[in-house]
């Protein structure tokens, strides 16, 4: 039977290459690979987020990197006579990853383009007015939709009958059913160098899936329904099935969570994994936790804390009402996850809508005295089909913001390069109410905030750099001083060399982590 190929891409690739964290391994791709597979159909999947991106682009420059890429899938294109591929299109990279699509829709017509991945669940039809990159967009899991839009592309069946697609017919936008991949059915991701080819330029640490959506699913600015749809979850043996193959194949000992568990649901899975497994994970602000089970299977435990106002908390974001409550138990888990020895992450939206200095003071007082390990911060970001849009949508700076009439295009195309400098990063295309007046500089208002924190030790580093950290040292110390120092010093290394694209480094980095990912405890 002739063989019918399917590539994949994912493109998160910025000014001197992708962030830190994007050299992780890509499961979402990795995931769908298994299933087309098992389907007959035969997948590869060019990740561009790697160090060999890096070291491309500091040798001959960003434009000559871009252009290889396009030749690259271009050739294989042409070998496999592939009449079908995929783009994982992120925020980072996006204006590249369309620039892509469009030089190979003219090179190879009748190829079918399909859009996927985090800035297609966010933005849906609005892509098509100002790209005709796409020839199909998909909305849901790709492992529910890849191998019915294969049938499409080589077994001529109908595109109507595609789940999760939005596409175009005569002019008109059209949508097919949403359906939902079963959590409990998934195939284990493909990490072989065969279908996965820039394997061995990534950091080896997989994302494995406990849960899509939200299980509270109450705050105005959430996009976790926009990326993930209704919340499930999936059975705690289904996973840890998962971590054994990877350790059995792979090697691998650490893992990353990818959806939200519930204190429930994270405290059952630490239980469960098998000796010697060890993950982090997202997390809420509760005292539900089995923090005697945390201290020896969790790595570093990420809480979106947003903001310490009451107002804000209740009214704007809808988080919680039981203001008391919620602050005195985030102090509390901060202190108990210190004296367990286990990084606590609490990120913040500083600015948020009606933003105050004696909110903005509130927080940093707090935050001092609950003491976690990292608090990364952004200013509000206002998502299309979230409550907090709708709100700025109906009722303009009474809401708090302000959007700009041309919002919906600028934010597709708002991309943060945090590798250049603040006075480089682009204006978003909206206004928050900060010291009751609207005010564009809210980057401002993010940075002095971080600039307090800094001064009692604090710094914004996310769980993936905790968790690349705790591989790269083969382990934190149970003292704070010491692992703040740890992973701060990791970061500032691996930004200085992505900065300077010295990617002999990168790669002794990679190397480094991925030995201890594969070595006995």
């Amino acid at each position: 039977m002739t063989q019918k190929y399917f590539p994949i891409v994912s493109y998160a690739v910025q000014s001197g290459g992708p962030v830190l964290s994007g050299l992780m391994l890509d499961n979402g791709p990795a995931l769908v690979m298994a299933h087309l597979l098992e389907a007959g159909y035969s997948p590869v999947f060019f990740d561009f987020n790697n160090v060999r991106s890096i070291r491309e682009i500091s040798e001959e420059g960003k434009e000559r990197f871009l252009n290889n890429c396009v030749n690259e899938l271009e050739d294989y294109i042409k070998s496999t006579g592939s009449k079908v591929i995929a783009f994982k299109v992120y925020a980072n990279g996006v204006r590249d990853s369309i620039r892509i699509a469009e030089e190979l829709k003219q090179r190879n017509k009748g190829l079918i383009i399909a859009g996927t991945g985090p800035q297609v669940a966010i933005f849906r039809e609005e892509i098509f007015r100002f790209t005709a990159a796409f020839d199909v967009l998909v909305l849901g899991e790709g492992e529910a939709t890849a191998i019915p839009l294969a049938d499409f592309a080589y077994r001529n069946a109908p595109l109507s009958s595609v789940p999760n697609l939005i596409y175009k017919d005569d002019g008109d936008i059209k949508k097919t059913r949403i359906q939902y991949a079963d959590l409990n059915e998934l195939r284990f991701p493909v990490y072989s160098k065969e279908f996965y080819p820039s394997i061995g330029d990534k950091i080896f640490i997989p994302v494995v899936v406990d849960s899509k959506g939200c299980y509270y699913g109450k705050c105005s600015f959430c996009n976790h329904e926009n990326l993930g749809g209704i919340y499930r979850s999936r059975k705690v043996e289904k996973l840890v099935e998962e971590t054994e193959f990877n350790k059995k194949e792979h090697g691998i000992k650490v893992s990353r969570l990818s959806g939200n568990p519930s204190p429930k649901y994270l405290n059952e899975l630490l239980r469960s994994l098998p000796e010697g497994q060890r993950i982090s994970a997202f997390g809420k602000i509760s005292m539900d936790y089995q923090f005697d089970v945390l201290a020896d299977r969790l790595i570093g435990l990420f809480c979106g804390l947003e903001s310490t106002d009451s107002r804000i908390l209740a009214e704007i974001y809808g988080k919680t009402r039981n203001i008391e409550e919620y602050l005195s138990d985030a102090n509390k888990l901060a202190h108990e996850m210190k004296g367990i020895g286990i990084p606590t992450i609490f990120s913040m939206i500083v600015p948020s809508p009606f933003e105050t200095e004696l909110s903005t003071q509130r927080s940093i007082d707090f935050i001092v005295n609950a003491n976690p390990d990292f608090v990364p911060a952004l200013p509000i970001g206002i998502f299309p089909n979230t409550a907090l849009m709708q709100r700025a949508v109906n009722e303009g700076a009474k809401s708090g913001v302000l959007l700009d009439k041309d919002y919906m295009e600028k934010w597709m195309f708002f991309e943060l390069d945090l590798l250049k400098p603040p006075q480089e990063w682009p204006v978003q295309p909206y206004e928050i109410v900060v010291n009751e007046n609207l005010t564009r500089d809210i980057f401002g208002v993010t940075q002095r905030f971080l600039g307090a924190l800094a001064e009692h030790g604090i710094r914004p580093l996310s769980d993936e750099i905790v968790l690349m950290a705790h591989l790269y040292y083969n382990g934190l110390s149970k003292s704070q001083d010491e692992r703040r120092k740890q992973c701060i010093d990791f970061n500032n290394m691996c930004r200085k060399a992505i900065q300077e694209g010295d990617w002999r480094l990168l790669e002794e980095i990679k190397n480094s982590i991925n030995n201890n990912q594969r070595s006995g405890d």
